[in-house]
């Protein structure tokens, strides 16, 4: 009987795979997906790519601010990428959702008169909304 249960088990899964992949996903909508990804650190991590791309600006750099673009592994990644929605408003944050397209989607948020706003983008891939890129405009 155990064997007739295993094989029905990986049967099952084989035929509905992507369904039971899909289940664990937080949501394919993406403002219910950003809520839930924003409040668990581990839902930030189970759906950040591998390697993402960051990029910044080096205020520093003479004569005059430099972008820096890296790739950065998600074990060398520091999380909480993303702030919760009650610590956004109390930084006073302003968060504000693009859809780029139907697979990409630019998060952006920013502190009015302060000259600091950073972007997120997320790409629907493997059936679920994933980080992929940080570009963090501040100044």
């Amino acid at each position: 009987m155990k064997n007739i249960v295993s094989i029905f088990i990986v049967f099952s899964m084989s035929l509905f795979g992507e369904d039971l992949q899909n289940k664990s996903c937080p949501s394919q909508n993406f403002d219910e997906f950003l809520r839930i990804y924003t409040e668990n650190i581990a839902t930030q991590k189970k759906f950040t790519d591998e390697s993402i791309i960051k990029i910044y600006l080096d205020a520093d750099a003479d004569p005059e601010p430099k972008q820096i673009i890296k790739k950065v592994n998600r074990k060398d990644i520091h999380f909480p990428l993303i702030m919760n929605i009650a610590d956004q408003k109390k930084n006073g944050l302003v968060q504000k959702v693009e859809k780029l397209s139907s697979s990409q989607i630019k998060l952006i948020l920013n502190k009015p008169d302060t000259g600091w706003q950073t972007n997120y983008f997320f790409r629907y891939k493997d059936a679920c909304w994933k980080l992929e890129k940080i570009d963090d405009q501040s100044m």
